[in-house]
Formats: C-alpha cells, sequence, structure tokens
C-alpha cells in the first residue's frame, strides 16, 4: 500500500502504510563556525550603591569556571 502525505511543503511517500513521524527526519544543527564567538559568561564589577551599569566594568569568560574562580578570586558571593 502506498499513501501520500506532505511534509513541509514536500510531497512524500510511505511504503508502510501509515504516515512517518516527524520525529523520523533528524534536524539540522549548525555547524561550530556558525554559533556565536562572543565569550559566554559575563560578570559586572560595581559597588553595592552604584546604579549605573553602562559605567560598570565588565569581565568576559568563555567558561563558567573560569567566571566562578574569578569571582572567588574578588570574594564575590
Amino acid at each position: 500500500m502506498v499513501c501520500n502525505y506532505r511534509y513541509k511543503n514536500r510531497q512524500c511517500h510511505c511504503l508502510s502504510g501509515g504516515y512517518m513521524a516527524r520525529s523520523a527526519k533528524p534536524r539540522k544543527r549548525k555547524p561550530a563556525s556558525q554559533r556565536s564567538k562572543l565569550p559566554r559568561y559575563v560578570v559586572k564589577l560595581h559597588e553595592d550603591d552604584f546604579f549605573d551599569e553602562e559605567d560598570a566594568e565588565v569581565l568576559r569568560f568563555d567558561s563558567f569556571d573560569d567566571a566562578v574562580e574569578c569571582c572567588a578570586d574578588l570574594n564575590i558571593p
């Protein structure tokens, strides 16, 4: 038995007699080169009574462990 159905504007054929699940076609992943090159973790340094975040010193880290280690070294909770 052959049946036709549409999947994302494409005509497909199913020979099993039923409909193929959407998960049967794997999603394409973006290559690593297209992912953002910006650091993932940001620590802003300012005093407790400091309200202007635009003037705060910013430290950027690629890994979470590096950010946590830096905060521990600076006694930031």
